[in-house]
């Protein structure tokens, strides 16, 4: 399921979009809005991403 407005769209994870996710998570000036500010490495994003991508379809979220 997509949901979309004029302005935003919301969908499950996606393979492609790990590269982007990896990008922002490891940017100081974004991260420190997010959490305790601790930059994540690629390998933590893209687990991250990957668990989330899972989990959402084994709850039935996505298929």
């Amino acid at each position: 399921m997509i949901l979309e407005t004029p302005r935003t769209m919301v969908r499950g994870w996606r393979e492609t979009d790990i590269p982007a996710y990896t990008r922002m998570v490891a940017d100081p000036d974004v991260m420190r809005f997010i959490g305790d500010g601790s930059v994540e490495t690629s390998t933590e994003a893209a687990d991250f991403a990957r668990a989330m991508q899972h989990q959402s379809q084994e709850r039935g979220w996505i298929r």
